[in-house]
């Protein structure tokens, strides 16, 4: 320890040669302003902003020190003309002692420094020592700041390792978005020449469509005068038979020859044998008809049927009917069954004609029977990919009509336990469903703004009705009545004529999308709720607009007649039935659903309300 010490004091400069102001034994440091140091230990001159260059070329490094050092003179120029000294640091070399000192800390030797100052302290207080402070030769000094930046920079350099390493990996990664994205272009841009290519085939596809309607047209004008020509040669043919028919018979009369009997007559039967003339005597002509002909009379046959089905009158058009229990009773409806029925919502419920059975659609694409009052599971029905909006028994119970979000209608038949038919001509899903009173013919309401009638027993659409702009949310036909009403998100309801297909009247004064309308079972009330809550009823006999209930802000999702025409159920988007009295104008509240109330259905003796919510249970109300 006495020789590395003696070698540090050896090494030592003169202090003559320390820079700094000494008076005597005595060093003064210059008051002077420090900058502020930088995060990199850099020491930044601050540069004027007139003397920064923005010219577009590089500066080089001589350029730049020379600026500074001008900046520097005439700012000590500036001083020394102002009278102002210039403030100048000196620096003070380390001493061998602090240098001895704050090596043996790095170092981790305390047991050292120790031992180091005790003896240091031993000797300058017995005089051995000499205590005049000796500075470092600047070299260590130096040596020491310079490994300092050397593990500063390794550092900088680790930190800067990791930085890369991590750029690097972004660099792959975002190559592999690039390529994933570029493929997905290319996709795209294939996908676009296909869709241009398929759209310029249609386009020429479709210029061949004119010539050939002309052609159609023509063929159609030339077969309708065909057919009227055939008529008139059948009816010429049918008028000389009947009068040689007439004069066979004052020929027989007169000479006896031929017994007299029941009078000849000519009919015309549609079966095996079209057009025979049938003679008394018992043989038959056979009577030439076109194929134009017979397709005439089977679609004259057709007409009749549907004129005869649609001047029904009904039988409860000027009959009393007894109002329902809930209006005689002061109890009112009560929740008196709950079930999970189905495992998203429903969206309809219909109740047998005959049986105490009803039936149930929901969001989950299938349909389901259910026992009264137990609500016991009968059957389940599955087929439509999409779900179901609406459901319908036939009127004589023995089939049901379910109504898709797959653009379908689905006739089931209970005795076959399988769907019969599948009527598919709209475009979108369909929203609603109504048998005709005699279950011979179907309207189905869809989201392309279309009614369309179908013709059950040969299922095809009868007529399409147009005129609503928006989708169809309702579709029903009127008890024994060729009339049908409709609602639709246009803020609109409809009154329908079904053997012509045209639009007898048009109800308006909803402010919002008409959800649902309903009749009376007379078919003289017409009644729509609308999604601000709002009910508007209707008198159909006068096109007369009667009452308006506002049971808003919260949707009306369905509003529905009692038997006895004089109360309306609604179901509310915020869970809660509303039971309005027409005649007395009260309202009345049935609040045990969590959900949105989706449906509501009263049985046909008013004895029970069955609703649905969007959570999928089955509410039974007595």
């Amino acid at each position: 320890m006495d020789s590395t010490f003696q070698e540090l004091l050896d090494s030592m400069q003169d202090p003559e040669d320390v820079s700094g102001e000494s008076i005597g034994d005595t060093y003064y440091v210059t008051e002077a302003n420090i900058p502020e140091l930088s995060d990199d230990e850099f020491s930044y001159e601050e540069i004027p902003v007139e003397h920064y260059t923005t010219s577009d070329e590089e500066e080089d490094f001589d350029r730049a020190n020379r600026a500074i050092l001008e900046t520097k003179k005439h700012s000590e120029l500036g001083e020394l003309a102002q009278g102002r000294p210039t403030a100048t640091l000196s620096k003070r070399p380390e001493v061998v002692e602090d240098f001895v000192k704050n090596f043996l800390v790095e170092k981790g030797m305390l047991m050292t420094l120790g031992t180091f100052q005790a003896e240091w302290h031993q000797l300058k207080q017995t005089g051995e020592l000499d205590t005049e402070r000796q500075p470092l030769p600047d070299c260590y000094s130096h040596n020491r700041i310079l490994e300092r930046k050397i593990e500063e920079q390794l550092q900088e350099l680790g930190r800067e390792r990791e930085t890369g390493i991590k750029a690097g990996e972004a660099l792959v990664r975002l190559r592999k978005e690039r390529d994933f994205h570029r493929m997905h272009h290319n996709r795209l841009v294939q996908e676009k020449q296909r869709l241009v290519y398929e759209l310029n085939r249609v386009k020429q596809h479709y210029s061949h469509y004119a010539p050939a309607l002309v052609k159609l047209k023509d063929k159609y004008q030339s077969a309708i005068r065909e057919r009227m020509l055939t008529q008139l040669e059948r009816d010429r043919a049918l008028s000389q038979v009947v009068s040689l028919q007439a004069t066979l018979k004052s020929l027989h009369g007169g000479t006896g020859g031929i017994p007299t009997g029941p009078s000849t007559r000519a009919t015309s039967r549609l079966g095996g044998d079209v057009g025979e003339i049938i003679l008394e005597s018992g043989t038959s002509q056979p009577l030439k008809k076109s194929k134009s002909s017979v397709t005439s009379v089977i679609k004259s046959v057709t007409d009749t049927k549907l004129r005869a089905l649609f001047s029904t009158t009904n039988p409860f058009a000027d009959k009393e009917i007894a109002p329902c229990g809930h209006l005689t009773k002061t109890v009112g409806f009560h929740l008196a069954r709950k079930i999970e029925s189905h495992s998203y919502g429903i969206s309809d419920i219909n109740f047998h004609p005959n049986k105490p059975v009803l039936v149930t659609a929901s969001d989950d694409h299938t349909w389901k029977l259910w026992t009264l009052p137990e609500l016991n599971l009968l059957m389940t029905g599955e087929g439509h990919h999409d779900w179901i909006s609406s459901c319908r028994f036939h009127p004589s119970g023995h089939r049901l009509a379910t109504g898709s979000g797959d653009s379908s209608v689905k006739i089931w038949d209970f005795h076959q336990g399988s769907c019969v038919q599948t009527l598919s001509e709209h475009t979108h899903g369909i929203w609603s469903i109504s048998w005709s009173w005699g279950g011979d013919f179907l309207t189905s309401g869809s989201q392309d703004h279309h009614i369309k009638i179908w013709d059950v027993e040969t299922a095809t659409c009868r007529s399409t009705l147009r005129g609503h702009s928006d989708a169809v949310t309702c579709v029903q036909f009127l008890p024994y009545s060729q009339l049908l009403v409709s609602s639709s998100a246009d803020k609109r309801a409809a009154l329908w004529d079904g053997r012509n297909g045209l639009c007898v009247q048009t109800y308006t004064g909803h402010s919002h999308s008409v959800n649902w309308c309903c009749t009376d079972f007379k078919g003289v009330q017409l009644a729509s709720c609308d999604a601000f809550g709002q009910v508007n009823l209707w008198d159909l006999r006068q096109h007369m607009f009667t009452e308006s209930v506002d049971l808003g802000p919260h949707m009306a999702n369905r509003v529905e007649f009692d038997t006895g025409g004089a109360c309306l159920g609604v179901a509310m988007g915020n869970g809660v039935i509303k039971m309005y009295n027409l005649a007395q104008q009260t309202l009345s509240e049935l609040n045990e659903h969590e959900e949105s109330v989706q449906c509501l259905a009263f049985q046909h003796d008013g004895e029970y309300i069955v609703s649905g919510c969007s959570e999928g249970c089955l509410y039974l109300w007595s």
